[in-house]
């Protein structure tokens, strides 16, 4: 009974995510399509730019590579700048990232981990958000627009 219980669980579980599946299934594109618009760390807030995107991913992280495609998509194909920046451990990891909104220097700048999206509007951190799945639901509407 306790195993019909667990697999009735997992069952609702994984039928009421809310993310379309087709923002991880894209593995057409790879992170070696867009060199051109990698960056260091160190250049996070020096972009000339009104507003733009960073996307900060490990070339080792599960999440990193289940999303790699789809955010490369939009990154290639949308109106909005993209930039990518591949992890190293000059970025400051903490627990909660609340307190970076609103900073406009890599000193002052953490993330929760890879992968990471933040957004940057104005020379001010707008938006930074962890996780392939919270990722998603940002960049699914380019896919399929």
């Amino acid at each position: 009974m306790t195993r019909i219980s667990c697999f009735s669980f997992l069952l609702l579980l994984t039928s009421s995510c809310s993310i379309n599946e087709n923002a991880f299934s894209n593995t057409e594109y790879s992170y070696c399509d867009i060199e051109h618009l990698k960056i260091g760390c160190s250049e996070i807030f020096d972009i000339n730019q009104e507003l733009y995107y960073v996307f900060i991913y490990s070339s080792g992280c599960y999440y990193c590579k289940q999303i790699e495609g789809s955010i490369v998509e939009v990154a290639l194909k949308s109106d909005d700048l993209f930039y990518f920046v591949e992890y190293t451990d000059s970025i400051s990891i903490v627990n909660d990232v609340e307190f970076t909104i609103g900073a406009n220097s890599f000193n002052d700048f953490a993330i929760l981990g890879t992968p990471t999206l933040i957004k940057i509007e104005r020379k001010i951190l707008k938006l930074n958000i962890a996780g392939s799945s919270e990722i998603a639901k940002i960049i699914e509407p380019h896919l399929f627009s």
